[in-house]
């Protein structure tokens, strides 16, 4: 007998889905549920994956902090904006950046941890 998970499917209360994988039905019914999400079982990866957006025959994760429910799968909601660049001020200090000098120290901000 070989490894299986089972899945839950957690929507949030502002909209945002989340995936957990777990080693046994044990474990799943184990995990406390927070008030307000609301929560769908999966007994295995492909019964998950019937209800995500596709691209052709594979899972679209490209999008996947736009995942809403919504019609009784998961789609990706065009209305939900891409997260930023986690970088993204540092880039636009680079790029506003008027002299050597303040160029010079927006790159070594960027660059360094």
């Amino acid at each position: 007998m070989g490894f299986h998970n089972v899945y839950r499917m957690i929507e949030q209360p502002s909209g945002d889905i989340w995936i957990r994988a777990y080693p046994s039905e044990e474990r799943r019914a184990a995990d406390p549920i927070q008030p307000g999400w609301i929560t769908r079982d999966y007994d295995s990866a492909d019964a998950l994956e019937q209800v995500l957006p596709r691209v052709g025959n594979t899972v679209d994760r490209s999008r996947r902090g736009a995942w809403r429910w919504q019609g009784g799968r998961v789609i990706s909601d065009p209305a939900v904006p891409d997260p930023p660049h986690p970088k993204q001020a540092l880039l636009d200090e680079v790029g506003a950046a008027t002299t050597i000098a303040a160029l010079r120290a927006a790159i070594l901000k960027l660059i360094r941890p």
